[in-house]
Order: structure tokens, then sequence, then C-alpha cells
């Protein structure tokens, strides 16, 4: 195994910092806003279809700025949002 150069350790520790807080950081924050935005329109929709069938119970919420009842599948070109499916109680 090659050992870095104390001088090579931290130029690369800065790149990586740099990378990070350019990239990654805004890429972060971007899918985060749309999957909100994307969860406030279901929520609506949701809460329509329940106004519908009062035997639907929307199990999706929002709760510390996290979504309950929400599951999502990604890979590099689509994302697929799974809402659980668990029935209501009668």
């Amino acid at each position: 195994m090659m050992m870095m150069m104390p001088s090579s350790q931290s130029r690369l520790l800065l790149q990586l910092n740099k990378f990070y807080n350019d990239r990654v950081q805004s890429r972060r924050a971007s899918v985060a806003k749309n999957l909100h935005d994307v969860c406030s329109i279901v929520q609506d929709v949701l809460k329509e279809v329940e106004t519908q069938e009062p035997r639907f119970v929307s199990s999706l919420s929002e709760v510390n700025g996290h979504y309950e009842g929400l599951q999502v599948c990604a890979d590099v070109h689509r994302v697929r949002l799974q809402l659980d499916s668990t029935p209501a109680d009668n």
C-alpha cells in the first residue's frame, strides 16, 4: 500500500470537502425540496380520495420534516414513491 505525503493528504481532503460542499450538498437539498413538493401534492390527492371514499385512510403523514408511510425506491433515472398499504381498523 502506498503512503501519501501529509501535503498530498491535506490536498485530497480539501478537494473532497470542496466536492461535497459544491456538488453533494446542493444536490441533496434539491432532491429534498422536490420530494417535499411531490409529497405535498400526493397528500392533497389522498385527502380528496378520503373525502370521496370513507373507507380509505391515508397513511402518508409528515412528522418532524420526515414523511411516514413513504418508501423511496430510486435508480439512476427514476424515482418511485411507494405508500404503505395498511388497512384501516373498522
